[in-house]
């Protein structure tokens, strides 16, 4: 290898030998001027056949100049801003340079205001124990080496939609990666709000015993061993976010809880990776996770999440699909004396790839109103979910479709609680060690209140009429025997009927409730209106693209993000849970291209 690489330096120093002069050319610019005249780009020889000599830009940043044949260091320099540095460029022939941008320094103890504007870091910044640093709209943050942000004071990081405040790095480069957001034991209550943190190499974000709000923000391609994307330790919750990217070599791509309470609300947690819990990890924790999408990660165990150390954790109306585990768990693996509990959520298209349990593999778990659907295993003696433990219980949840496996595999779980259930098209059947569950599981001898043939729990077994599996539908289609077939004990569904088997409702007020597939028109509508703390809206799309589902005050400022990202074409619903925000007027506005549609609501406490 090194005798190669010996003759392809030779081969280069030769044919650089035997060019003539080349022209090099290209833009440098200074950060919010519009005088760019003067910067120096300075080309220092790295090899026998180059020559040292530099150019001078003009007012529009424009320099060129006429070098000889080989490799460079490319600097560019001006007096009060940071240089900005190219290494090892192979200069050969006629090039044109991308264009560079150079930005004011910043190191060391920060205060006050910062922004708007770019700056690099050249060195590591603070805000110290009682100091408080506010950064504006429209702020960037590129940091040229592994430096990373310490916090032990106050930050208040607010950007906006339209200009957010970004934390990168300044060279695409893995040995430049920086050092994250670390918060530590910090004195005031800080917020992130429309920030981006993406490229470090240390996790983006790292709360520890901190009071920290992460809201309306962006979490990207970071690293760390524990906890690529966010460790959070501390007070506080991470609301309408986006982490996507991240990986960690040991435990939470995503994001790693330890020992703390937080909610995570409205979040998309997608293609992250790790060896435990490739979406997020709980130590020791009690964290409440709602509304959110937990979308194609990967991890050994635990793809979507992992749960140990005792932790309890409670999904609510949440999607978790596509994710994949090596072993157990492509969905979700709760282990080590944790709890794991899932309400009104859709699993669908988890797999593992090389053991059994593809959905959710969990030693105490409560599923209430789920749809499982869909997942798979690459062993035949595999299931979606393995129930374990006696306090395990499953109830109004539906489970087909199931690929080489059953729906359920019992474990010592004679206790568990199995009941008005549907189980149907699972490739090897429902059950999996009978013995081993509820007394006669699944041996039909009744009849339920809908006259269809079930076991002693109430568990029928029927094709539940789904809208379109194919395009991600699990709503209900009218006639379903799935529909008023759940437990009479349970809340009633938002309709006022018993409630139905399954994580969505078919809503039998509403005269076009079996969802259209294909709407020919765009379609936007809330009910119950007026409504008290939650109202279910509707949008129909006759043409797939991205959506944004927004809810306005009756001043016009946004109280809550409701739904965004792009979606296919057909029906689509959303929950608004407006417990938190004060009765009265309220607008709902849906927008996807050039379409935009506008609802009023009133909400009643």
């Amino acid at each position: 290898m090194k005798l190669n690489l010996w003759i392809i330096g030779a081969a280069v120093l030769l044919l650089a030998a035997q060019l003539p002069a080349i022209t090099v050319d290209g833009y440098a610019y200074l950060s919010f001027h519009s005088d760019h005249s003067g910067i120096r780009v300075l080309f220092q020889e790295r090899s026998p056949s180059a020559q040292t000599d530099s150019a001078f830009t003009d007012v529009s940043g424009y320099f060129n100049i006429e070098l000889q044949p080989g490799v460079y260091d490319v600097s560019y320099s001006f007096v009060g801003f940071a240089d900005y540095i190219l290494p090892n460029r192979a200069l050969l022939f006629l090039t044109t340079l991308d264009p560079v941008t150079l930005m004011s320094p910043l190191s060391g103890n920060l205060s006050g205001m910062l922004g708007p504007g770019d700056f690099q870091v050249v060195d590591t910044i603070r805000v110290l124990a009682g100091q408080v640093l506010g950064i504006v709209p429209g702020t960037r943050l590129y940091f040229a080496g592994q430096y990373p942000f310490l916090v032990y004071g106050t930050l208040s990081a607010i950007g906006n939609v339209v200009d957010s405040i970004l934390f990168t790095r300044r060279y695409a480069t893995h040995d430049t990666a920086w050092g994250g957001v670390r918060f530590n034991y910090a004195t005031g209550d800080c917020q992130m709000e429309y920030c981006v943190v993406e490229y470090s190499g240390s996790g983006g974000i790292n709360c520890n015993t901190s009071n920290l709000t992460i809201e309306n923000c962006g979490i990207r391609h970071n690293h760390n061993n524990y906890g690529g994307g966010i460790v959070f330790d501390g007070n506080g919750g991470i609301r309408n976010c986006r982490i996507e990217s991240n990986t960690a070599s040991e435990e939470g791509g995503g994001i790693l809880c330890r020992s703390i309470s937080p909610e995570i609300f409205l979040c998309d947690i997608v293609g992250n990776n790790a060896g435990y819990g490739g979406g997020m990890s709980f130590i020791g924790s009690s964290a409440h996770i709602v509304r959110c999408r937990v979308l194609n990660n990967g991890a050994y165990e635990g793809g979507g999440a992992f749960l140990g150390y005792e932790s309890n954790v409670q999904f609510t109306d949440c999607e978790i699909s596509g994710n994949r585990a090596s072993m157990n768990g492509g969905g979700i693996k709760s282990v080590f004396g944790s709890n794991l509990s899932l309400d009104d959520c859709l699993l669908t298209y988890n797999s593992s790839y090389n053991y059994y349990i593809s959905a959710i593999y969990a030693e105490q778990v409560s599923l209430v109103r789920c749809t499982v659907s869909n997942n798979s295993m690459n062993l035949s003696s595999g299931a979606a979910v393995l129930i374990a433990g006696p306090e395990s219980n499953v109830i109004n949840c539906s489970f087909t479709y199931t690929r080489i496996g059953t729906a359920l595999v019992f474990d010592g779980a004679s206790e568990s609680q199995i009941v008005y259930s549907n189980f149907y098209g699972n490739q090897y059947g429902a059950f999996q060690n009978p013995a081993q569950g509820p007394t006669a599981i699944g041996q039909l001898c009744t009849i339920n209140t809908n006259g269809d043939s079930s076991d002693t729990y109430y568990n029928i077994f029927l094709d539940p009429m789904f809208v379109d599996t194919a395009s991600g539908d699990y709503h209900l289609l009218a006639g379903s025997p799935c529909i008023d077939a759940g437990d009479p004990e349970l809340p009633l569904d938002p309709d006022g009927t018993v409630a139905d088997i399954g994580a969505y409702y078919f809503n039998q007020l509403d005269a076009d409730a079996h969802f259209i597939l294909h709407p020919s028109s765009f379609i936007l509508s809330c009910f119950p209106n007026p409504f008290n703390a939650t109202t279910t809206i509707r949008f129909d799309l006759a043409r797939a693209g991205a959506v944004s589902l927004n809810a306005f005050d009756i001043l016009g400022r946004r109280v809550e993000a409701l739904a965004w990202g792009d979606y296919p074409v057909g029906s689509h619903r959303v929950v608004w849970d407006a417990s938190r925000v004060a009765a009265g007027v309220y607008f709902v506005r849906l927008e996807s291209g050039e379409d935009m549609q506008v609802n009023k609501l009133l909400l009643l406490k």
